[in-house]
């Protein structure tokens, strides 16, 4: 369990928002396995400490609303999110089960101010309909996944986050951090202002997707190719192409190796496969991408990650045509868009030339995977 100084002692009855079996008389550690890259699928997995399922967070697609399902590990509704349109402050509402009725609201949730520097949400219970002062108050840092949930105005502490993730793969990756839920607090209704919180904060980043500026260097064979700037011109990724015509090496701007990408000889649909670091090895390879069909009018490219051995549905798709560098990198067969690219190029010589041109990575979506496509694309 984590460590902290002192627990605060616990309510003298247990504080049930959602319901008082989700209310343990001591601390209850939870391990929140956030799924980077899962666009149209529930994109949280609670685990208790040996690594046991016990909540997931399943998005719902076709909502006007941006609407989530907290489900048990049985796979039961608990609770419904969902975020109120045109509100000022991001306000969302909980509601019991699969329900949106009011008469099953729970409690809301909103930011304390329009513009915030750091992470202040203000959480009322559904009886308190006046909202002189909150029942519940989240601050901290949802980047440095440091947030502390409040009871009241008060400084007491209900709940806490605190890092305990890293990067689990180069490209494919998951977010992993814990919340510690204090004596007699609801950790249904803790798990439910986490969702929340990551909801709140998508939107910010959607508002600055990460743009990345591609600079091909045409005429250079063995030598880098590929120049992956941000939007400042400092260089991030760089792509080299080595001795072999059909393998590319993809560094980091301190010339580490990220990726190897290689062609697979002999295959009708001009297979490539992406490993790990500077390895070729099958047990290294992260995914591969190869045609969709034989003959192309325009670019279309399957996906497939490494654990998706029947191909029976890509992973991820890219549509467009490469000439005119306008292609888009879709989640698997859905229309849900991870990545953009779009013409920023002249030819700056007639011989020696540099194409140049600009792909915008969405939210949550690893930049490095798209470069990926992209030198497979080129």
């Amino acid at each position: 369990m984590a460590q902290f100084p002192a627990y605060p002692p616990p309510p003298p009855n247990p504080v049930s928002i959602v319901g008082p079996q989700y209310c343990a008389p001591y601390p209850v550690d939870l391990a929140i396995v956030r799924k980077v890259m899962t666009i149209t699928d529930g994109n949280f997995v609670v685990q208790d400490i040996n690594g046991n399922i016990l909540f997931k967070v399943k998005g719902v697609l076709m909502s006007i609303h941006d609407r989530h399902v907290l489900l048990d590990a049985a796979g039961k509704p608990l609770v419904t999110l969902r975020q109120k349109m045109m509100s000022a402050h991001d306000r969302w509402q909980v509601f019991r089960g699969e329900s949106t009725d009011s008469k099953d609201l729970i409690f809301t949730a909103k930011r304390s101010s329009m513009f915030q520097l750091k992470t202040k949400l203000d959480v009322f219970l559904a009886n308190n309909t006046k909202e002189d002062v909150c029942d519940f108050k989240v601050k901290g840092s949802w980047f440095e996944r440091s947030c502390v949930v409040y009871a009241g105005e008060s400084d007491t502490v209900v709940a806490q986050m605190h890092k305990k993730h890293t990067v689990q793969s180069i490209l494919i990756g998951k977010d992993k951090f814990t919340v510690t839920v204090y004596p007699n607090i609801d950790y249904v209704f803790i798990i439910a202002l986490i969702v929340i919180l990551d909801a709140i904060n998508k939107e910010d980043l959607a508002s600055r997707a990460c743009d990345r500026e591609i600079e091909k260097q045409v005429l250079n064979i063995t030598n880098g190719n590929f120049d992956v700037n941000d939007t400042s011109g400092n260089l991030v990724l760089r792509v080299k192409g080595l001795l072999f015509p059909n393998r590319r090496l993809m560094l980091d701007n301190t010339g580490n190796p990220i990726v190897t990408l290689q062609r697979k000889i002999l295959t009708a649909q001009e297979r490539w496969e992406v490993f790990r670091g500077d390895s070729t090895d099958s047990d290294d390879m992260i995914f591969y991408a190869k045609k969709s069909s034989l003959i192309q009018r325009k670019t279309e490219l399957d996906v497939y990650l490494a654990n998706n051995v029947n191909e029976y549905v890509s992973d991820f798709k890219v549509k467009g045509s490469w000439s005119e560098q306008s292609c888009t990198v879709y989640a698997r067969e859905s229309n849900a868009i991870v990545a953009q690219m779009y013409k920023k190029h002249g030819i700056r010589s007639i011989l020696i030339g540099k194409d140049k041109f600009m792909v915008t990575v969405y939210p949550n979506v690893d930049y490095a995977f798209i470069v990926a496509l992209i030198v497979i694309n080129s």
